[in-house]
């Protein structure tokens, strides 16, 4: 009786010549990538900016592959992340810094953020403001107006929400953010401590009316602080170490320090203010 053995799928050649193509562009993984980041931000140091880059797209490679990391490499992650910590409180982006550091070290545990950002934001105040136009509306109609979701379909067809949505160059994406169609705010591009802390996320209200004449609500944002797998795309977030270097990093990679590392752990945020208003 005669045996064959079985080639392997021209998936895993491919895979095989993917590893290959990773193991080629090795690099030493540099310790205290800190060090490096700050060499960049107060001397533009190009050997610094290169290894760190060098490392992260080395790393990007080996995680689209599902490769086994290193303990060094598994650690020089991990440090990056806790690195933006510290950059991002010198840079006033604190709510960002510490999102960033929880990722690696909140195990997924839920936390409440800084409401300041979206409070100062020219996108949540418009919002708010054409949200509060349909709520006084509601009411006059004695249509249930108690919560209310940016993704709330009739809200999403208004003429006040349509005031804010980017509709023939009627809002500027840099100075004033705009509305989806989907009911996502998405943060002007020119509010740094916003915009790298949550730069899209949908708005509720929950309102009550004290009196006749005034209202009472509970402005909030509930958010998911975790990255799509190389599989649905490849996005990429970008972190300026100065006017000069900008950090690139893929959002496959971050996902794969969960789901194929376990080194860190999506979690739940929100941020929430109250107002009183007429």
């Amino acid at each position: 009786m005669s045996t064959q053995t079985a080639s392997p799928s021209s998936s895993s050649q491919q895979l095989s010549k993917q590893a290959q193509v990773c193991l080629e562009q090795a690099v030493e993984v540099p310790g205290a990538p800190l060090f490096h980041m700050g060499n960049v931000a107060n001397f533009k140091s190009k050997n610094s900016f290169d290894l760190l880059q060098g490392t992260i797209n080395y790393l990007t490679c080996k995680a689209r592959v599902k490769m086994p990391f290193s303990n060094d490499e598994k650690e020089f992650l991990i440090e990056l992340y806790e690195s933006f910590w510290w950059g991002g409180h010198l840079k006033s982006m604190p709510e960002a810094a510490n999102l960033a550091n929880h990722y690696v070290n909140g195990k997924g545990k839920a936390v409440a953020m800084n409401a300041k950002p979206y409070q100062n934001s020219v996108i949540v105040k418009d919002t708010i403001q054409a949200m509060k136009l349909y709520i006084k509306e509601s009411a006059n109609k004695n249509e249930n107006f108690f919560t209310l979701k940016t993704s709330n379909a009739k809200l999403r067809k208004s003429k006040h929400f349509k005031s804010i949505m980017l509709i023939n160059g009627s809002r500027d994406k840099s100075s004033q953010g705009y509305a989806h169609s989907s009911g996502l705010i998405y943060t002007e591009a020119s509010n740094n401590r916003l915009k790298y802390a949550d730069n899209r996320f949908y708005l509720e209200a929950n309102t009550t009316k004290p009196t006749k004449d005034s209202f009472h609500t509970i402005w909030s944002v509930k958010n998911i602080y975790d990255f799509e797998p190389f599989s649905k795309g490849d996005k990429v977030s970008k972190f300026p170490l100065n006017t000069d270097k900008i950090l690139e990093l893929p959002d496959g990679l971050s996902e794969y320090m969960d789901s194929g590392l376990n080194i860190a752990k999506p979690y739940k945020y929100k941020a929430r203010w109250t107002e009183a208003w007429k």
